[in-house]
């Protein structure tokens, strides 16, 4: 079985590896001839016309010819030209001397123009440069023409991945064998619909009597119809009961955050301060010993499960929860060292997930029609959804696929996706984060403090990545690791992490925004970017309000001056890596012509991150080797093709996730433009703000149930004429919308950002919400939902009517 998972890796990662570095090469090699054709009329003048085969002109200098009568004319044309001879005379013989003189010498103009081009073209270097100019035109050409078919394939490779590692997004995961299985065979059967629809979809493409039918429907029943039996195979071999699905086994998520642990226990081992803080020590030692025996992934459960093995092997699982307590008491009263309070966090963590899941690991766990039901992925209900839709109401079985394939005409944008998650695992896969966390470190900064900080400067790369969901999938885990090691409370962790894409949407050059105006002329990415910056800082104004206010204890900061020496180490240590992405971009700009903007992001990255991960693994190994063989850890750290395969590992778990939704979320945006749904609602109201508030809870619904790149497309067939037919200016009526998707995002029940979140730092992070010591304040038990939902409330809320009041009250005192 683990030797059969292990084949199925190699087979989805080292193909996906091939098509992600083809499509970044085919859109260098885009920008590439480009260049070249200004470098060929830079060096030639007229380039354009000397790249291609000369041709001689059809026409004679020493009597160019007339221009010939029209042949249905007859002899009726013959009879007009001799009426007119009688009646003008000379006049019409001067006429034709004078256009035979002017043709002559259009003539002589063209044929001198050919001879200089055939002379010029016999220079050897215009040849060759040419020569490659129009191979690599060629490339380029037939690349672009597979824009699909690159699309489709990374689907399946990324689909496949993420359906054998059961990693598709659902709103919990199963954690019984029968609701695993339950939630296989709803998969299964919403993939045995779309295979179906595409192929009738097919057949009538067949029936249309097209000349060139599209080979696109077979590529997508080839993906679905992998991921369908990969749902039976993983059917009939369910998971243990209480062992959840999605561990991430082989995405590495949870690595930095069990480093922190192994870390925490190494300190309280060292320390000895009781027999039971010793007894703590040794079950949770071997716990380590049961994670690093895992040589692929870090498996957090199976560790868990090995410690209430030890547990019971003391028949004293009680006492030993709360020995690790008493543990964390005298590591608080000691407060040695920064790593002491790490480890009073971890231990207390650890304590509470004890807490939580005792005997849940020892018998089978029971799950309820509620818990079954939630551990479907969403991508299946939608499935089955459009398939009983389109089939019941429409008798029109191959709309699913009519929609589901529209998503190729945007091939770009949702290859795109990919590229943008391949970003963050290579992310991932480096210490860049690390170090530039390092920089604030020194500052000692509070849990709050510390939480506002990195959302505000976590707004850059989202603006680059093109949507909130693709941050939080690539940077949430380091995020969330370095909050719990400040001792940030599990609920602020969580949001802060679920939140830390929401601020950039609105900044220059977020892809969305060009998406958005793109679909629609009367906005221009100029004025959306425009508004966008004043949202930011509404946004960041109510973020600051809504923290500090639910604050615990006091906010705290280093004195600046005591901390720049450390700070000024720790911007020496990240010099380097920004020395190197400011060459890579350099030397894009202008050795490809490739401008660092939002269309050409999502291929610069991929390309400075691949060449920084080489610098940071080179480094990280050669400064483990230098170190002392008694101060060296056990194990190296990951060299550049473990790091790059574990990257494209991960990217095809997130990708599938991700892509599955947005293809469904294209189907349902079809059923609900087809359902004329628009028409229920009335196009005018007696008041803009009436119109608003109805714009306001629809645009949120939206958000909770489709990905961005769908919902805008949805939007603008839909709600626009609403908007504009009661007064909402355009400018005003986008915002809005982004706005409102970020709210839907972090709002259950669906709250896709959550369920992100959920997915990259795992089940684990959530234990605090089933332990029996959880806060008793509603607010910090629920503060993960409820502080994003205030925020992202607040700020649409003033966004949506604020300027609605400004008009009003701009009218009454004019």
């Amino acid at each position: 079985m683990e030797k059969l998972k292990k084949l199925s890796v190699w087979l989805t990662t080292i193909p996906l590896a091939f098509l992600l570095i083809g499509i970044i090469v085919c859109s260098t090699v885009g920008d590439l001839h480009s260049t070249l054709l200004k470098v060929g009329e830079f060096n030639w003048t007229g380039y354009s016309e000397l790249r291609q085969p000369a041709e001689r002109p059809d026409c004679d200098v020493a009597g160019a010819p007339s221009p010939a009568p029209d042949e249905a004319q007859g002899d009726s044309a013959d009879d007009e030209d001799a009426l007119l001879d009688d009646l003008f005379g000379g006049a019409e013989e001067e006429v034709s001397a004078d256009a035979r003189e002017a043709a002559q010498a259009v003539c002589a103009e063209k044929i001198a123009k050919y001879e200089d081009i055939v002379k010029r073209q016999d220079d050897t270097g215009l040849r060759i440069f040419v020569s490659i100019e129009q191979a690599i035109g060629d490339f380029v050409a037939n690349a672009r023409a597979f824009d699909r078919h690159f699309l489709v394939l990374v689907f399946i490779f990324c689909g496949l991945a993420t359906t054998l590692q059961r990693q598709h997004l659902a709103l919990r995961s199963p954690t019984s064998r029968k609701g695993d299985r339950l939630s296989q065979v709803v998969q299964a059967i919403g993939n045995i619909i779309i295979v179906a629809s595409f192929a009738v979809y097919y057949q009538l493409d067949l029936k249309s009597g097209v000349e060139h039918v599209s080979n696109i429907p077979i590529f997508w029943m080839i993906a679905f119809g992998l991921m369908a039996l990969a749902n039976i195979w993983l059917a009939a071999h369910p998971i243990s009961d209480a062992v959840p699905s999605n561990a991430e086994k082989s995405s590495g998520h949870r690595e930095d955050i069990a480093e922190s642990s192994k870390e925490s226990v190494k300190v309280a081992e060292s320390s000895k301060a009781s027999e039971n803080a010793s007894v703590s020590e040794e079950s949770s030692t071997e716990s380590v010993k049961v994670e690093e025996s895992s040589s692929e992934s870090v498996k957090v459960e199976e560790s868990s499960s090995e410690s209430v093995k030890v547990e019971e092997t003391s028949k004293e699982s009680v006492k030993v929860a709360e020995s690790s307590k008493e543990s964390v008491k005298v590591a608080e009263s000691s407060k040695e060292s920064e790593n002491a309070a790490v480890s009073e966090e971890t231990s207390t963590e650890s304590a509470k997930a004890e807490d939580s899941s005792k005997g849940s690991s020892q018998t089978p766990h029971k799950e309820g029609l509620g818990g079954l039901l939630l551990g479907i992925p969403l991508y299946a209900y939608m499935a089955i959804l459009c398939g009983l839709y389109f089939l019941v109401f429409e008798q029109h079985f191959a709309g699913v696929a009519t929609y589901m394939n529209q998503m190729t005409e945007h091939a770009n944008l949702y290859t795109n996706v990919a590229l943008y998650v391949f970003c963050g695992m290579m992310l991932k896969n480096t210490d860049i984060a690390d170090k530039f966390l390092a920089i604030l470190r020194p500052f000692k900064l509070s849990p709050e403090l510390l939480v506002f900080v990195i959302v505000l400067l976590s707004a850059l790369p989202t603006a680059y990545s093109g949507a909130s969901g693709i941050f939080v999938i690539a940077a949430g885990a380091i995020i969330y690791r370095e909050l719990k090691q400040t001792k940030t409370r599990d609920g602020l962790a969580l949001a802060g992490t679920a939140m830390s894409g929401s601020m950039g949407i609105v900044l220059s050059p977020c892809l969305l925004v060009v998406i958005v105006a793109a679909l629609n002329n009367n906005v221009t990415t100029d004025e959306l970017f425009s508004a966008g910056l004043s949202v930011f800082f509404v946004n960041i104004f109510v973020f600051a309000i809504v923290l500090f206010t639910t604050k615990q204890g006091r906010i705290s900061f280093e004195n600046p001056i005591k901390a720049m020496p450390e700070v000024g180490r720790a911007i020496v240590g990240v010099l380097p890596y920004i020395a190197i992405g400011a060459a890579v971009l350099l030397f894009m700009r202008y050795g490809f012509g490739a401008a660092f903007d939002e269309y050409k992001a999502p291929v610069l990255l991929p390309f400075m991150l691949l060449v920084l991960l080489v610098y940071d693994r080179t480094m990280a190994r050669r400064a483990w080797r230098r170190m002392p063989e008694a101060e060296r850890p056990k194990t190296a750290p990951h060299g550049i093709g473990r790091s790059l395969f574990d990257s494209v590992n991960s990217t095809s778990i997130h990708s599938g996730g991700l892509l599955s939704l947005m293809t469904l979320s294209v189907c349902i945006g079809g059923i609900i433009d087809r359902a004329n749904l628009n028409a229920l609602l009335p196009q005018h109201f007696s008041s803009p703000f009436i119109a608003m508030a109805l714009l306001f809870v629809i645009l949120v619904i939206i958000g909770m149930i489709m990905d961005p790149y769908g919902a805008v497309i949805l939007v603008s067939a839909t709600l626009t004429q609403i908007a504009a037919s009661n007064g909402i200016a355009p400018i005003h009526f986008w915002v809005t919308v982004l706005c409102a998707f970020e709210l839907g995002y972090l709002t259950p029940p669906v709250a896709l950002n959550q369920l992100l979140t959920r997915q990259v730092v795992g089940e684990s992070a959530y234990a605090y919400e089933r332990a029996t010591d959880r806060p008793k304040n509603f607010w910090y038990r629920h503060e993960r939902i409820l502080l994003p939902v205030a925020v992202k409330g607040i700020v649409l809320l003033l966004v949506a009517f604020m300027p609605l009041i400004i008009n009003v009250l701009r009218v009454k005192f004019r």
